[in-house]
Order: structure tokens, then C-alpha cells, then sequence
């Protein structure tokens, strides 16, 4: 708490404010109705991408221009697999909740699933370890390689840390020993080069 206190105190002393302020400012803005009215009137259309790492308050702040009478249209685009945010608040569970709302009221969903940066193998993987994370609530959408095959040996090794909880020490260990086994053993890592 003292910590925080701190920073705050520090940011009134140089009248600075963070990406939360801003955010903060920007959702008790939308509050007011005739705001709400002329930014719509502005923005009659939302565009947001990386949607998958929306948090619950940008998300407040989207509703506030997207629901309602006179609300913007809303385009979102987003991927479940690539959420990364979550250490911020950002939540999957919202962009799943909206893709249902929208199938359920008539917007339009495209699952673009085709994937052209991938190798099939590890499309393969990716689908197997996904699949059962996100699973059926939050509608996995399985990639679709579009690459071809060059080399049939493994893209992916799972290292598993033993025991429990996250032990980065070990992690880092196991990494380095594995690459310190493919080096002493002479294998081609590189495709494509001669």
C-alpha cells in the first residue's frame, strides 16, 4: 500500500498520468449520456484488434460506446490462443462471451483458421495443448497448416519441469540442457540453407 500511495503522490507532484488513469478518465467520461452521444456520432464505428487481451475495464469503456441506442457498430478481431496480457487483466472469458452474444443476435462471426506461418506439426501441437485449455467454453477454433512439410522430423518438445508450481530456475536448466544436447549432437536446426 505504501508503495502505491507513493506512486501516486509521485505522479500528482508531476501532474503525469498512467495508462490506467487514462483509462479510468476515459470510462468515467463515457458516464455521461451526451458524451456518449457525440463520440458516437464521431466513432460510429469501433475497430478494436488484439481483442483477446480486452480487460474488464476497456471493456467497460467498449460497451459504453457500443450498447444502447445509437451505440457504434463493433468490429473486433482476436485470438484466443494468443492472449497474453493476462498478468494486466486482460480476459478471454470476454471475447468468448461476446463471440456467443453475437452468434446468439445475429452479428456475424469469421473464424479465420487457415494458417500459413506454421508447419503442420506444430499446427498439430498447438491444437492438442489448446484444445483442452480453452476447450468448449471458449469455443477453440483449430488451426488449419498451409504450409508444407519439409523435414518430417519434430517442431515441438514439451520440457516438463518436475514438481510442483513454477520452479524458473529448473525451467532455465532444463532449456539449456536440451540445447546443449542438440549442439554436441551435431543436429541441423536450420531449414532451407545449404
Amino acid at each position: 500500500r505504501a508503495a502505491g500511495a507513493s506512486y501516486e503522490a509521485a505522479k500528482r507532484r508531476r501532474g503525469a498520468v498512467d495508462f490506467a488513469d487514462l483509462e479510468l478518465s476515459a470510462r468515467r467520461l463515457l458516464a455521461g449520456e451526451e458524451v456518449r452521444r457525440r463520440l458516437r456520432s464521431r466513432y460510429p464505428i469501433l475497430l478494436i484488434d488484439e481483442f483477446q487481451d480486452t480487460n474488464p475495464l476497456q471493456w467497460a469503456i467498449i460497451e459504453a460506446f457500443w450498447r444502447g441506442p445509437g451505440g457504434s457498430r463493433l468490429f473486433v478481431v482476436g485470438d484466443l490462443k494468443q492472449s497474453i496480457y493476462r498478468f494486466r487483466g486482460a480476459e478471454v472469458r470476454i471475447m468468448a462471451s461476446l463471440r456467443r452474444e453475437l452468434e446468439n443476435g445475429g452479428g456475424r462471426v469469421y473464424a479465420l483458421q487457415e494458417n500459413y506461418r506454421c508447419l503442420p506439426p506444430l499446427a498439430a501441437f498447438v491444437n492438442h495443448v489448446s484444445g483442452r485449455l480453452l476447450g468448449e467454453c471458449m469455443l477453440y477454433e483449430p488451426l488449419l497448416p498451409k504450409r508444407a512439410e519439409l523435414d518430417p522430423r519434430p517442431r515441438v518438445e514439451a520440457l516438463l519441469v518436475p514438481g510442483p508450481g513454477l520452479d524458473r530456475e529448473a525451467e532455465a536448466s532444463l532449456v539449456a540442457e536440451r540445447i546443449t544436447g542438440i549442439l554436441s549432437g551435431g543436429e541441423r536446426l536450420v531449414l532451407g540453407e545449404d
